[in-house]
């Protein structure tokens, strides 16, 4: 939580937490969105809603949901490992 803007190499951090994940497995990020409040206040580089969903997707994650909530101020993304991984030739 609160930590995905902090991580140097967010995405390569990503892709490992797909890997590390069993099949069907999850991951929850909730952090502060682009444009939000908290980083006007801590001048921070937040990611944007479409941006972490494109990050989740490069990853190799599916079902990949993301909203803001808390009237914007807060980010909750979601995705999923495959249940099955498609047979490597």
């Amino acid at each position: 939580m609160w930590a995905l803007h902090e991580i140097e190499g967010a995405n390569q951090a990503l892709r490992e937490a797909h890997r590390a994940l069993r099949a069907g497995g999850g991951i929850v990020i909730v952090d502060f969105p682009a444009d939000s409040l908290a980083q006007r206040l801590w001048n921070e580089d937040d990611y944007a809603p479409d941006e972490v969903a494109r990050m989740l997707r490069e990853a190799g994650f599916d079902e990949v949901r993301v909203k803001p909530i808390e009237r914007g101020q807060v980010l909750w993304a979601t995705g999923f490992r495959a249940a099955r991984e498609p047979a490597v030739r």
